[in-house]
């Protein structure tokens, strides 16, 4: 497929050069497209930057903000100023806000955000934190930009550009070819923990036992590695995941479980009694292991020969595993010595019992896979007989005051039975959705069991009894005005309890990142060059961007600039000595780093000059992280801040009176919690099932929904039947928007008023225009491969792809309500460039993972030629445990405070047996990547297009 805009639609696109100049369809709608987002993008850069002096950009939105000083430069943001004022002053609640929220209360609290040094990142990587801060701006934008775009009408006919079915075809090729490689891959390697064993510590006057969980690590071209871990050796794990990369968020592993789990069985290989692991245990674990005949139906219950198999802290194996998973999604973590240690040293052979233990849970996870599977093809053929019912709402959504007609109906229907049928039809949709996430919350992931019992833990712990009482006999006024009082007062000018709230996590932070610098700083094993180190990252940005400057020229380690700076303190001639050792080593180490095939192959410097400035680095990203969270810290402390957070509380106050006095609160607090009881008595009654019946389990949940939908419809219709235009002015306020899209901001405009009629400029601005459709072609393609390489992951388990499936299906249902071809066309871009960014800041790679070089060339045969200019998004790396990885995180954290990580890490196991002959490993090259043409003409048209809008959006402000 040749890469022009030839090959994105045939009969949109002209094919000979005397039609160059024509504004198709398709040029039409991507012209537009360009304009409005570069005039949002230029907007808000605009008020995002920091502006002159004693002037916040903010007063550039107009009133109710502080007005600019009569000299101030001027700034025109006519699209911010009309979302601004157009749907964010009109929000109804909004509606209660004092007159002085926004000009004394929100503008400064923003102003001093802005002011404070905050960093995305680290205060070394200025490139990063530019493009943080480019990421979040351009996700705002082209949100904003969709929307104002689909209500900027033109007089031209407008199209999107659509995959051809050749592409779709290749795709779908590549698809298949990719699955391939994957069942390959998992073969390669791959985590799991295959089963429990009990271990008894014998001593002189009594014998202790504990439970540990048997870890089996494969890969190819070395046997599998089994390995026993305790729960406590899982925290340690997360402690040293902590320690060797602090760049890393590592969450602590799931709480411990100790309960049994009865489990049936798929075949009868199983059904004889295992012994039972220790004679200490309370509750025996030797049992019959049950065959379920799934031809006839029997479930375990019915059948007269086989019982039931208890598994010892099943639960607790299959939360550590999702944990151990959850790690390895991290390329960082995934190729740790830490993890590789904690993996593969100190492997044991399984004894006949573990062997046993291990056949029965997988067949356990086999049963569960068979349950989800069919649970969720249950779903999906209930789900796709409502299509046609959920279809014929979309009228009445789309069509004028929709949504007004749709809850006026709910105001004069107090029973959900009495909804027209097809409002039922989007019922019994929501019913079976609902009950589809329930179920995969509570019964289908591996951390369901941790995610229930926290369930029940603060189900538990809330005193229903007591809130009931105190809402039934309390004035809401009073109430509310109690709380502000008890959540904002400040005893002897000391800490409110909202203040403490919300810092607590800070300050438990800044006192695991202090721990977290002393040990660093006790391997540095140098004040001075620490408290130089500190001052830099404590110091303004101004002086900051002066160091990295002098950096850049000199083109030095930007440490080496720091410690050998003329402030206060100064280094001696020795810590200078060992400075310059240290740039010089360190500079070896980069170029070494820099010849590398593999940044897996990097194996930290290899002497302690070298390191110095590594330690010193890894010390600049914790002082950076510790100085952001104190000034979080400040902010939360600040008078106009817990003004703020009462004014905000204030606003929100008069319509929560409102639904307090419409609906009985009390009452629906006693819904909630027989709807929570039921939830659990359900799970409960599920979990014994083991979901062998897809239709009970199917049922039990949608009953589960059923049986509790009157009581929400009811809450509903109470708050809007008498809640007093509650309900009403957030319709009207919705349909803003829906009638915006829909009607458009006015008459529609030309663009044959912007472009040149004639000549080589209007050639040239067509050409940038079929580039901007190209490249959102190009997106759609990566898009479409994305989905495809998402479905083809969950192949790897059926129950996962039968999951991804029905979940597509469902939301698919309610996807059908849309605004038309164009909007979903903008839509879609939108979801493409957004996956396109998100791969690109991951830092993931583009090319999919290597298992030989003749499914290499095969790809690259199938792969659509348009799109060559980046390669598929890639699929999640699987993180083989080679031998050599990087160590430079993990000697960091190894201090004299910690002497027990400062061992060094034990080598996985090598195969003892002749070597397989190694796969061929093609050296990476730098991968290119799909970026946005660059625009020279376009923005040309830029003050005559906001020429042409502007009056328009003044028309509609002043209207209003």
């Amino acid at each position: 497929m040749a890469a022009n805009i030839d090959s994105v639609s045939k009969d949109q696109q002209p094919d000979d050069d005397g039609k160059k100049s024509d504004l198709t369809p398709l040029r039409a709608h991507y012209l537009k497209k360009s304009l409005v987002q570069l005039q949002f993008a230029r907007e808000l850069d605009l008020i995002s930057s920091e502006g002159p002096a004693n002037v916040s950009t903010l007063s550039y939105l107009g009133p109710p903000f502080t007005t600019p000083p009569k000299d101030a430069p001027h700034l025109d943001l006519p699209f911010l100023r009309y979302i601004f004022r157009q749907f964010v002053l009109t929000f109804p609640f909004m509606a209660a806000a004092p007159k002085n929220f926004y000009s004394q209360k929100l503008q400064p609290f923003v102003a001093a955000v802005v002011s404070r040094n905050i960093s995305p990142t680290s205060v070394l990587d200025e490139q990063s934190e530019q493009a943080t801060r480019k990421r979040l701006l351009a996700k705002v934008e082209r949100n904003l930009s969709l929307f104002v775009n689909a209500a900027t009408k033109l007089v031209e006919t407008e199209d999107v550009v659509r995959l051809t079915q050749d592409d779709l075809d290749r795709l779908e090729t590549l698809s298949k070819k990719r699955q391939a490689r994957l069942a390959k891959a998992r073969d390669f390697f791959e985590v799991n923990i295959i089963g429990v064993r009990t271990v008894v510590d014998k001593g002189r006057m009594r014998s202790r036992a504990h439970e540990e969980f048997i870890i089996r690590t494969k890969r190819s071209r070395y046997p599998d590695v089994y390995v026993s871990r305790r729960y406590g050796d899982f925290k340690t794990l997360a402690s040293e995941l902590s320690k060797a990369h602090p760049q890393e968020e590592i969450r602590l592993p799931p709480a411990k479980d100790r309960t049994y789990v009865t489990a049936p069985s798929m075949s009868p290989a199983s059904s004889r009694p295992p012994p039972s692991p220790s004679p200490l245990s309370r509750q025996p674990t030797a049992s019959y292991f049950n065959e379920y005949d799934y031809d006839s139906g029997q479930t375990p219950l019915e059948s007269p020969t086989s019982a039931p198999s208890r598994l010892s802290r099943e639960k607790n194996r299959l939360t550590l595993r999702s944990y151990l998973n959850s790690l390895l999604t991290s390329s960082t973590i995934a190729s740790s010595p830490v993890l590789r240690s904690f993996l593969l040293s100190g492997s044991i052979t399984l004894t006949s019992d573990e062997l046993e233990d291990a056949k029965r849970r997988e067949e356990a996870d086999k049963v569960r896979e068979d349950g989800r599977k069919r649970f969720a093809k249950e779903v999906a053929a209930r789900v796709d007989g409502l299509r046609d019912a959920v279809k014929s709402v979309k009228g009445d959504i789309m069509g004028k005051d929709g949504l007004t007609r749709i809850f006026a109906t709910i105001k004069v229907t107090p029973d959900i039975r009495g909804l027209p049928d097809n409002y039922k039809a989007v019922v019994e949709w929501a019913r079976i959705s609902l009950a589809s996430t329930v179920f995969h919350i509570f019964i289908a992931s591996d951390d369901a069991s941790e995610t229930f019992a926290g369930l029940k833990r603060i189900h538990g712990l809330m005193p229903y009894f007591m809130l009931k009482t105190a809402l039934k006999i309390t004035n809401p006024v009073s109430m509310i005005r109690s709380v502000l009082d008890l959540f904002l007062a400040q005893p002897f000018g000391g800490r409110s309890l909202l203040q403490r709230m919300f810092t607590s996590s800070l300050s438990e932070e800044v006192k695991a990142l202090g721990e977290e610098i002393e040990a660093v700083k006790d391997k540095v094993d140098d004040p001075i060059m620490c408290a130089k180190i500190r001052q830099f990252v404590y110091a303004p940005r101004e002086i900051q961007a002066m160091f990295k400057e002098d950096a850049a020229s000199e083109q030095m380690n930007i440490i080496t600039i720091i410690l050998r700076s003329a402030e206060v303190p100064v280094l001696s001639r020795t810590q200078m000595h060992r400075l310059a050792r240290a740039h010089k080593a360190h500079m070896i180490y980069m170029k070494h780093k820099d010849t590398l095939e593999d940044s897996d192959d990097d194996d930290g410097p290899q002497d302690d000059d070298a390191w110095l400035l590594e330690d010193l680095k890894v010390l600049t990203q914790l002082y950076s992280r510790l100085k952001d969270r104190e000034q979080l810290i400040e902010l939360v402390f600040e008078g106009f801040t817990s003004e703020l957070l009462k004014d905000i509380i204030t606003i929100f106050y008069a319509p929560l009176a409102q639904v307090y006095r419409a609906a009985s609160i009390a009452d629906s607090l006693s819904d909630l919690q027989s709807f929570i009881n039921d939830l659990i008595k359900t799970v409960e009654q599920v979990e014994e099932l083991s979901q062998e019946d897809p239709h009970l389990t199917v049922q039990a949940f949608i009953e589960l929904i059923q049986r509790h939908e009157q009581a929400f419809y009811n809450f509903v219709h109470k708050v809007h039947s008498k809640g007093e235009g509650l309900f009403d002015s957030l319709m009207h306020w919705v349909e803003l928007f829906l009638t915006l899209v829909r009607e458009g901001l006015g008459d529609p405009i030309s663009l044959e008023f912007l472009l040149p009629h004639t000549g080589q400029e209007r050639v040239d601005i067509l050409a940038e225009v079929d580039k901007v459709a190209q490249y959102h072609y190009k997106l759609k393609v990566l898009y479409e491969d994305k989905i495809r390489r998402r479905f083809g992951r969950a192949q790897t388990s059926e129950a996962d792809a039968e999951d991804e499936a029905t979940q597509t299906l469902v939301n698919g249902v309610i996807g059908e309500i849309s605004f038309g071809d164009l909007v979903t066309g903008d839509a879609i871009d939108l979801a493409a460039e957004e996956t396109d960014e998100e791969s690109s800041s991951d830092g993931c790679s583009s090319s999919e993972y290597e298992t030989g070089s003749e499914d290499e060339s095969d790809e690259a045969e199938s792969t659509p030629e348009n799109v060559k200019g980046k390669p598929s998004l890639p699929t999640p790396p699987l993180s083989p445990m080679s031998p050599q990885g990087s160590t430079r995180q993990s000697r960091l954290a190894s201090s004299k405070r910690n002497p027990q990580i400062q061992q060094p890490q034990p080598r996985p196991p090598r195969h003892n047996g002749p070597p397989k002959p190694a796969i061929t490993k093609k050296a990476k090259a730098p991968e290119p990547t799909l970026k946005p043409p660059d625009l020279h003409h376009i923005p040309l048209l830029l003050p005559v297009f906001v020429e042409m809008v502007g009056p328009i959006l003044l028309t509609l402000l002043s209207g209003h």
